[in-house]
Parts: structure tokens; sequence; C-alpha cells
């Protein structure tokens, strides 16, 4: 017996079902801008230069960055829902 909907396999061995459950995967991507200053106004503008290169600049310069994070688990077969079970869990 071939097993339909959330499930791959559900076949029956020596009576009792056996099920191998879907994985899935749920991903988020956000992204986002951060700066920094590597600008010491204690120094000289030759002592900034040395000492922080191209990066010396009294205004600051800044970075933008994207963040993406994937987290799996099974369906849980108890639901009626494609939620990954025990998602709060580490």
């Amino acid at each position: 017996m071939e097993g339909t909907g959330l499930f791959r396999n559900s076949r029956c061995i020596g009576g009792w079902p056996l099920t191998i459950l879907l994985m899935v995967y749920l991903t988020r991507k956000a992204e986002f801008s951060a700066s920094h200053v590597y600008h010491n106004p204690e120094f000289t503008a030759e002592e900034n230069r040395r000492i922080f290169g191209k990066c010396n600049n009294p205004n600051g310069h800044g970075h933008n960055y994207m963040l993406e994070v994937t987290v799996k688990g099974e369906v849980d077969p108890r639901r009626d829902s494609s939620w990954i079970s025990n998602s709060s869990k580490k």
C-alpha cells in the first residue's frame, strides 16, 4: 500500500505501518546595512591614513549584508499541517 499526501512512502511490514516522513525546509532572508568609523580625531591625517588605510574616513562607511537562515524538520504526522515539529527546541 503506497502513501499519499504529506508522506512520501507508507507501507505495511508484518501488518505494521511503516512511514517515511517528508523533511521540510523553511528559509528566511533578511537584508540589512551596518556602518562603522575608522578615524580618530586625535590622530593626524597621516596617522589616520597609516593606521586605518583606505577605511579611514571621518564620516564612516557602511556595508550591506544579506542574512539567510534555514531550519529543517520532519512533518509531524499527528498534525494536519506542514509545520516543522519541535521547531522551538534546540
